[in-house]
């Protein structure tokens, strides 16, 4: 390889590697964005262990034309047994239900 080319090379990627480091950078979410990563998981850990699967059922709705953006919506959580659950076991999921609402919402 002749030294022109190996000079053209190197000018190429000095140019290119900080719009390359920019872009990959950019991509990269910020603490934030990062504080909700995996909090379903986190929350299901306040889930009873019963060796029931719990279905969570979440619809959300926000009004973007606002000033303040506020999400609206509903949220339900039933079991394998596909009944609604009763108020026992409302009682059961409801750390899971707060902590949803709370981190998520």
């Amino acid at each position: 390889m002749s030294t022109n080319v190996k000079y053209l090379l190197s000018a190429i990627i000095i140019c290119i590697a900080p719009a390359i480091t920019y872009a990959k950078t950019s991509q990269t979410p910020s603490p934030t964005e990062l504080k909700h990563v995996g909090i379903i998981s986190q929350c299901a850990k306040l889930l009873p262990e019963n060796g029931r699967t719990y279905s969570l059922n979440l619809n959300v709705t926000i009004d973007a034309s606002k000033s303040k953006l506020k999400p609206e919506g509903s949220m339900s959580i039933s079991d394998n047994t596909n009944k609604e659950l009763s108020n026992a076991e409302q009682h059961e999921v409801k750390a899971f239900k707060d902590c949803l609402i709370e981190n998520i919402l």
